[in-house]
């Protein structure tokens, strides 16, 4: 007997746009309104961040951090400052005048042999730093770093070194690290708290980047507040733009959010 889709006993009811549940799609249509004006001051306006420039930049999952690390690409000297100054380890004056390649075990000391460069911090170990670091705060402060790397905050925008950094959800939750049962364990053994999402955003930012950092949190419900950022709503957003220039999908789907919120 032939297999049948799954489509013909989960019947979908309208097209895919009408159950979408991706926050990242919702964020990709946000990115693309905030590209017409006045929609960009306009949601500014909404996260109390004025607009101040001519010309915003506006990112979807932005890598500020990992792009600036390989655009120093066999910048040595450079790289291991930079590590030994945002993470000032209690080894700091060995680690300034080893070779590379212990440089690079000792923050990877599981990981191949690699002598000509400075290894990328967001390959880092956890289970690896765990090994080397018996400091608590300073095995919290090293894994810290090391997710830094690795975070793309949903929605950026770039105005000089003002930056509207926005954690966007749907109906999931605010994330935190580490993410593996095994690192959760030894965290948890070592009585450390889990680093929220929107606190190493505020760490990557304001920290390590030296950038003027406002954060925001977006949700589909108000009930889902963050600890740490101001929350706006997708309603109050979807509220604010203006959509027409937007296919007819778009423009249903946004009239449908809109509708929900005020059931």
């Amino acid at each position: 007997m032939a297999e049948q889709p799954l489509t013909s006993t989960l019947t979908a009811g309208g097209p895919f746009s009408t159950f979408n549940r991706e926050e990242r799609g919702a964020v990709a249509i946000l990115f693309a309104a905030l590209l017409h004006r006045p929609n960009l001051e306009r949601f500014a306006e909404l996260a109390g961040w004025p607009v101040s420039a001519d010309e915003v930049e506006v990112f979807v999952e932005w890598t500020y951090l990992r792009d600036l690390w390989f655009a120093h690409t066999g910048a040595n000297d450079k790289k291991r400052a930079a590590v030994l100054a945002a993470l000032n380890p209690s080894n700091r004056e060995w680690l300034g005048a080893c070779s590379v390649e212990e440089f690079n075990r000792y923050f990877v000391p599981n990981g191949h042999s690699v002598v000509n460069d400075i290894y990328y911090p967001g390959r880092w170990s956890v289970m690896g730093l765990n090994s080397v670091l018996s400091d608590d705060d300073e095995f919290r402060r090293t894994c810290k770093f090391k997710w830094a790397f690795n975070i793309k905050p949903d929605l950026v925008l770039m105005d000089g070194n003002r930056v509207l950094c926005v954690e966007a959800k749907w109906d999931s939750k605010e994330g935190s690290y580490p993410s593996s049962d095994k690192e959760k364990a030894e965290f948890r053994d070592r009585g450390l708290p889990y680093v929220g999402q929107t606190e190493l955003q505020q760490y990557l930012v304001n920290d390590l980047l030296g950038l003027d950092g406002t954060f925001r949190y977006l949700v589909r419900s108000g009930s889902a507040r963050s600890d740490s950022h101001p929350t706006a709503t997708w309603h109050e957003v979807l509220s604010a733009i203006d959509l027409s220039m937007f296919p007819t999908y778009v423009q249903r789907w946004a009239e449908a959010e809109r509708a929900e919120a005020t059931r």
